[in-house]
C-alpha cells in the first residue's frame, strides 16, 4: 500500500500513485476543454469528451478556430479578436453559408440546426440533414427511409414491421379483420371500418 502525502488516499501500488499525483495533485497537467472549461487529468479522457460532444458548428472567421455553442464563439471574438461584428458559419448541403449573429451576454443558448434555405430549427443535426432532403432537394422520406424490402413484390417498407404486415395481408392472404355481418374480412381495421 502506497499513501498519498497531499491527500491521504491510500493506492495499492507505486505505479497507481504516481498516476494519482499526476492526475489529481498537479493541477498544471490537466488537460482542459476550452469549450466547457471542464478538466481532464489525461489526454485521451479529454479526447472521448471532445469526441462526445456534438459536431461543432459555430466558427471563428478570423483564425477558423471552431465552437460547438455560440456563446463559445461571442467570448472567443471578444477577447481574443476584439471584433463587435461576428459571423456564424456552417456547412450546409457542402457550402459554407454566413450569417451575422449578435453577442449573447453571457446567456445559455441551446443548441439549434437551423435550415438556411426556410429557417426552420431542428435539435439535431441528422434531423436538419433529413429536412433538407426531403422538403428542399423534393425527395421523399418514404424513399430515404426505405431499408425493408419485400422478396416477393420489391415494394419497401422503412420499418421492418410493416413489411411484415404488407406481407401477411398481400401475399399470405391473412384477413383477421371480419365482418360481423356479412362474409368480407380485411388484412387492417381501418378496412374493416372503412367497410
Amino acid at each position: 500500500m502506497c499513501q498519498c502525502l497531499e491527500c491521504g488516499k491510500e493506492l495499492l501500488t507505486s505505479y497507481n500513485l504516481k498516476r494519482h499525483v499526476k492526475t489529481v495533485q498537479k493541477q498544471e497537467n490537466l488537460y482542459k476543454c476550452e469549450y466547457y472549461h471542464k478538466h481532464f487529468g489525461q489526454k485521451r479522457n479529454l479526447k472521448r469528451h471532445v469526441d462526445h460532444l456534438s459536431i461543432s458548428f459555430y466558427l471563428c472567421e478570423e483564425c477558423e478556430k471552431e465552437f460547438p455553442r455560440k456563446d463559445n464563439l461571442v467570448r472567443h471574438v471578444k477577447t481574443v479578436h476584439r471584433k463587435k461584428k461576428l459571423l456564424l458559419s456552417y456547412d450546409h448541403a457542402g457550402s459554407k453559408k454566413q450569417v451575422p449573429i449578435a453577442p449573447t451576454h453571457g446567456k445559455r443558448l441551446r443548441k439549434v440546426f437551423q435550415c438556411v434555405e426556410c429557417g426552420k430549427e431542428f435539435p439535431r443535426k441528422d434531423s436538419l440533414v433529413r429536412h433538407v432532403k426531403t422538403v428542399h432537394r423534393k425527395e421523399k422520406l418514404s424513399t430515404l427511409l426505405q431499408r425493408y424490402k419485400c422478396k416477393e413484390c420489391r415494394q419497401c417498407f422503412h420499418r421492418y414491421d410493416y413489411l411484415q404486415r404488407h406481407i401477411k395481408v398481400v401475399h399470405r392472404r391473412d384477413r383477421p379483420f371480419s365482418c360481423e355481418h356479412c362474409d368480407k374480412s380485411y388484412g387492417h381495421m381501418t378496412d374493416l371500418r372503412k367497410h
